[in-house]
Parts: C-alpha cells; sequence; structure tokens
C-alpha cells in the first residue's frame, strides 16, 4: 500500500524512480496473488498463478539492474531539501578578458569546480584554495568530501561574491564553482557556513593557555579563547608549537605573527608532516634552492609537503585520494635541481629546473641520466646542446626506464657506419633508441612487461 501511494509523488522526481517503484509493486500484486484463498479455491489456476508470479519477478529485476543507479534518497533530498547552487569562480576577474557566469540551480549529479575555504580565525577573513586541493571538477558529494579531507569546507556565497577566491589557480576564474550548501544569497550575518561544526573536541584549555604566553604571542584572553574555540580539533597542540617555534627561529617572525600563521597552516593541512616542512623550507632558504624570502619559502614548503598525485575530474574514485609527499622523493627533487643548474645540464635557471625536477625525479635516476647526457652532447651523438640532451634524456628515461645506454651506443655506431646506411648522428641516435627499447621490452621479465 506505501508503495502504491509513493508512485505518484515521485513522477516529478524521474522517470527511472518511477519505474523502479512500479516494479516494487508489481512485486508486491504477485506475491498477494500467490497467498490470496483465490489459488487455493480455484478461481486462479496454481501453474497460471505461478508464471504470473514468475514474469513479475523477472520484470521487476530487469528493472532494478537498468535503474540501479538511482538513488531515491538522493532524489529526495535534492526536491525536497535546500536546493545546489554553482557560482561564477571569480565575480570580477582582472584578466582582461573576463567571461562571467551566471549563478546556476544545479543538480546532485552535474559537475562544477571545486574551490574550497577555510574558517576565519582570530577576526581574520577566511582563505580559499583550488590548486592544493587537485584542480578538480566533480559533483556536489564528492566536492564536499574533497574539501573535507583537506581539512576545509566549501565556500559560500558571500565568500565567492566578495572575490575571496580570486586568482587561486586551475583556470577556475571563468568557471561555475561549487557554493556551499544553504548559504545562496545569504551573508555571514544570516547563514554560518560552520554550523555542524565538531563539538565534541578536547579541552580548549591548554591552546588558550599558549595563546596568552610570552612564547604564545601574550594574547588577550578574549582573543586566546575565540582562537582556541576557531581552532581545528585535528592537531596537538605540541604540533602548533613546534610550527610556531621553528618559524619564529628559522622564519624570523615575532610570536603573534609565527602563532597566526601556524594555525593558519594546521588549520588547512592539520595532517602536514612538521619535520618535512623544515627540511622543505630549509632547502627553499638556500642557495640550491633559491635563497626564497620567508613568506615565498613557506608557501612553497607547504605546497610541495602537502602536494598530491590525485587526477582530477569527476571521475576522481577514492583510490585516488592524494598522499602527501614521500621525503625520498623530496630527496631526489632536490639533486635533479642541483645537477640541472649546473653548466653540463645546461644551467637551468631555479623555476626551469624545479618544474623539471617534480615532473621527471621520481621516474628517472641521476645515476642513468648524466651518463645519457653526457653521451647526447658528444660528437658520436650529434652534438646536442646541453638543454637539448637533458630534454630527449629525460624523456628518454621518463618512457623507457629499462632502457641501456650501452645498447644506444652500439646501435647509434651501426646506423653511422656503411653497414648501417651512414646515418647522420642525429638520425642514428633516433634509430638506436627505437632498437633499444624494443630489446629492452622483450628482454626484460619475461613473466610481465609492466615495467
Amino acid at each position: 500500500m506505501i508503495a502504491k501511494c509513493a508512485v505518484p509523488a515521485l513522477l516529478f522526481i524521474s522517470s527511472k524512480a518511477a519505474r523502479v517503484n512500479k516494479a516494487r509493486v508489481d512485486v508486491l500484486e504477485a506475491s498477494d496473488l500467490k497467498s490470496k484463498e483465490e489459488i487455493v479455491v480455484g478461481r486462479i489456476s496454481s501453474s497460471d498463478t505461478t508464471a504470473a508470479v514468475e514474469e513479475h519477478l523477472q520484470n521487476a529485476e530487469i528493472i532494478q539492474n537498468a535503474t540501479s543507479d538511482v538513488n531515491l534518497d538522493d532524489e529526495f533530498e535534492y526536491e525536497l531539501g535546500e536546493p545546489l547552487y554553482a557560482v561564477d569562480g571569480c565575480a570580477k576577474e582582472n584578466d582582461g578578458n573576463p567571461k562571467d557566469m551566471k549563478d546556476k540551480s544545479m543538480r546532485y549529479h552535474e559537475v562544477a569546480a571545486v574551490r574550497c575555504c577555510t574558517d576565519a580565525i582570530f577576526g581574520s577573513h577566511s582563505i580559499c584554495h583550488s590548486k592544493n586541493i587537485g584542480c578538480l571538477q566533480q559533483t556536489y558529494e564528492q566536492a564536499a568530501d574533497s574539501c573535507s579531507r583537506h581539512g576545509m569546507r566549501l565556500c559560500s556565497w558571500f565568500e565567492m561574491k566578495t572575490n575571496l577566491c580570486c586568482g587561486t589557480g586551475c583556470n577556475f576564474d571563468s568557471s561555475l564553482t561549487w557554493i556551499k550548501r544553504g548559504s545562496y544569497a545569504k551573508r555571514p550575518n544570516e547563514y554560518n557556513p560552520n554550523k555542524k561544526r565538531d563539538t565534541n573536541c578536547r579541552d580548549r584549555g591548554p591552546l588558550e593557555s599558549f595563546f596568552e604566553s610570552f612564547d604564545g604571542g601574550w594574547f588577550s584572553a578574549h582573543e586566546s579563547k575565540s582562537m582556541a574555540s576557531k581552532a581545528p580539533c585535528k592537531y596537538e597542540i605540541q604540533k602548533l608549537q613546534t610550527l610556531q617555534s621553528f618559524l619564529k627561529s628559522e622564519a624570523t617572525m615575532m610570536s603573534k605573527a609565527a602563532t597566526r600563521k601556524a594555525i593558519e597552516i594546521l588549520q588547512t593541512h592539520p595532517h602536514m608532516d612538521i619535520a618535512l616542512f623544515k627540511k622543505q623550507f630549509l632547502y627553499y632558504r638556500s642557495f640550491q634552492g633559491g635563497m626564497h624570502q620567508s613568506t615565498v619559502a613557506i608557501q612553497k614548503a607547504v605546497d610541495k609537503v602537502t602536494a598530491g598525485h590525485s587526477g582530477s575530474g569527476a571521475s576522481h574514485s577514492r583510490s585516488r585520494v592524494s598522499r602527501p609527499v614521500r621525503a625520498s622523493r623530496l630527496t631526489a627533487e632536490r639533486n635533479m635541481i642541483a645537477y640541472l643548474k649546473t653548466f653540463d645540464a645546461g644551467m637551468h635557471s631555479q623555476t626551469e629546473a624545479e618544474n623539471l625536477a617534480e615532473q621527471y625525479a621520481q621516474f628517472v635516476p641521476l645515476n642513468k641520466l648524466k651518463p645519457m647526457v653526457e653521451f647526447l652532447k658528444s660528437w658520436d651523438a650529434g652534438m646536442l646542446t646541453a638543454t637539448q640532451a637533458v630534454t630527449k634524456a629525460l624523456r628518454t628515461l621518463q618512457q623507457h626506464p629499462h632502457i641501456e645506454l650501452s645498447t644506444i651506443k652500439t646501435k647509434t655506431a651501426h646506423y653511422k657506419s656503411w653497414n648501417g646506411g651512414m646515418k647522420d648522428a642525429s638520425t642514428a641516435v633516433d634509430l638506436a633508441i627505437q632498437d633499444a627499447v624494443r630489446e629492452a621490452r622483450y628482454s626484460w621479465d619475461d613473466n610481465s612487461y609492466d615495467w
């Protein structure tokens, strides 16, 4: 009876949902047929009833399989709950060619750009991130989950309209961007995006005491209480103290500024590896790291330590959640940057070296890169410039990590000889690489070519 009444109510939602409910009704009717006394007295023959029941069950199973992706709860939530909205990623672009997007009412299965905001702390405004999240285009539920995994939330309508997210990366300034549900066309005094905050946090007393102490910056009692109430629950006070102390000593910040910066970092990245952050910051402040000023070094260190390898787009799955960069990868990147800035590798600028190292360091070991670069710069290989040699070597070793340089040298000499057709050096090298790739492919693990 409930199912019969539910059918008219669901017709306005979707035809798929209606078909699912019809199948449920049919199954109930078929079950009733089998149980009614009419079968016993012979009004309907037993064989006819059995056939009718089997037909209803078969139809129900087909419809259920065809509409297994329909979530009726989601449909009801969309139609009867707060609607979803996406707005322009930046209300006032300064790129000279703005593309204004009109506010749009969205469905639960549609995708939009993801921009996440932090909670406002100690009287300051929120902070918006796009690039650090992974430049994602997702459904609303996926977007909210992505922000939550980074200790943030979807930005409110007011935050987006006040240009908080402009210029935060991913070319989202002219893209439809999700806003937090329930915030549309509401100002802060009309809507609190954090009204569902977790209230089961541990005692805030130690945080308040730290803020009021000399080392914490001597904040007023009222300000300390306000800051402690807004601090995330996910990090320990020891982590905050460690980071704050480091910023005071190495970034030469005053206690208050260091405390605020430490909270800002941990608010966005509560699980950040502090030890790794320290090493990366000191690297960027060094000569090899480019001797960046403190504020730049802090941001670059945070971005590097918290960077992930996840893909983007609506198909982003839970199995590909961003993971922090490991210390071994950072070490490999540093070593490659140092090499790329040498004369032998072409003396790349700091920015160029960083970009190349970030792209290739985790795939190309230096002990294979250096010999190949030297060979490509030699007379036998055509005397490529250092920059050309590095680029060619990086691409070759990334695509074919098991290729042997000795094979390339032998094949190159062959193709340059009379028997090999007396090819010019550059052509001979290309042909030699192709041969070396084929040999590496078939000589590597006979049981698996997934290298």
